[in-house]
């Protein structure tokens, strides 16, 4: 599949709203960091720098300008104006931090995540900040970045405010999914890439009958663990046929997946996890481990959605029909608990 470019539209003239237009070309990942003046867009924006400094990228920086009922359909210039000095400043503060790294600046006028949602279907890398503390029940008090990793297609790192550079390594979510597959390839090329060692963790629960607790004997639970170690140790090899010289190893854990993601050791640079395939929204408001890990992450969590996992898959495995992600080694009435959204 041909990659896609975005061409950005600016018909505010025109009395409408700055949209999002694909168009299919040939095109390298794009990073796109979000900026909004806050404390939480800067530290997406000097993510996404060092990214771009150590991959030879050019960082696009977007700043959304919200168009409300009162204002009507466009801006006036000084209000267009002074976000692109805010921007302009924002651009000399990273040339002094990340010298040589390419950054362009736009201003666009829309809903954000509506937009981004838009250009999540492309190739982009999307890079969002968020706050230190997020309602953990409210969802109009979760953050952009939380929201639109959640419902993306593409892939979206969620960069928590006040990051820097510490942590050791990668972490990736495994179960049995292609989207945690995906995310597992993700990550063993950012491995390779920084000369980072890679952690493969799968999460699990013993299975369980409503309303009837089973007490599990030592021999029966060791088996159920190590069916599901098996998993790992599947998906490990799949990933070493891509990466032979891959220093990967593997944790499968009877515990909750957010948990076993948000309490690795040592702690991670980064921590890489797939969405799963229900609806986006649903997943939003019924919950699931990647919002989990988002709320509570204090590391970059890079979010793999639908489209960007086909994508990746098909470059490290091609288009051959795929019955499982890590293989299905455990009975299908065992109750496991995912380590993607």
């Amino acid at each position: 599949m041909t990659p896609e470019r975005l061409i950005v539209e600016d018909n505010s003239k025109d009395g409408g709203v700055t949209g999002l237009r694909l168009e299919e070309a040939r095109m390298s990942d794009t990073i796109v960091a979000v900026w909004d003046g806050s404390p939480s867009s800067r530290s997406a924006l000097d993510w996404a720098a060092e990214r771009a400094r150590d991959r030879g990228d050019e960082v696009r920086v977007i700043r959304f300008l919200e168009v409300s009922e009162h204002q009507g359909a466009g801006f006036d210039d000084d209000h267009r104006s002074r976000a692109h000095r805010e921007l302009d400043d924002e651009v000399a503060r990273i040339s002094d931090d990340a010298p040589g790294v390419r950054v362009r600046t736009e201003v666009l006028s829309g809903d954000p995540l509506r937009e981004l949602h838009r250009l999540s279907e492309t190739s982009a890398l999307l890079v969002v900040g968020t706050p230190v503390v997020e309602s953990q029940h409210i969802i109009g008090g979760w953050s952009l970045g939380t929201r639109l990793a959640t419902t993306a297609l593409g892939t979206t790192a969620v960069i928590p405010e006040g990051w820097d550079a510490g942590g050791t390594g990668i972490v990736a979510g495994l179960d049995r999914s292609d989207a945690s597959l995906a995310a597992a390839y993700f990550a063993a090329r950012e491995a390779r890439q920084h000369d980072w060692p890679l952690q493969l963790v799968h999460a699990w629960f013993a299975p369980t009958v409503w309303r009837r607790p089973i007490e599990y004997d030592d021999p029966h639970l060791a088996q159920i663990a190590a069916e599901h170690a098996e998993v790992v140790s599947r998906a490990r090899a799949r990933l070493e046929i891509a990466f032979p010289t891959l220093q990967a190893t593997t944790l499968s854990v009877n515990e909750p997946a957010a948990s076993a993601l948000l309490h690795a050791k040592p702690r991670p640079a980064m921590i890489v996890i797939g969405c799963r395939g229900i609806h986006s929204w649903s997943r939003l408001y019924s919950g699931s481990v990647s919002r989990e890990v988002l709320l509570n992450s204090t590391v970059p969590t890079l979010v793999i959605g639908e489209g960007a996992a086909d994508a990746l898959i098909a470059q490290y495995e091609g288009d051959e029909p795929r019955s499982s992600a890590a293989g299905s080694t455990a009975a299908e009435t065992e109750k496991a608990e995912s380590t993607e959204g």
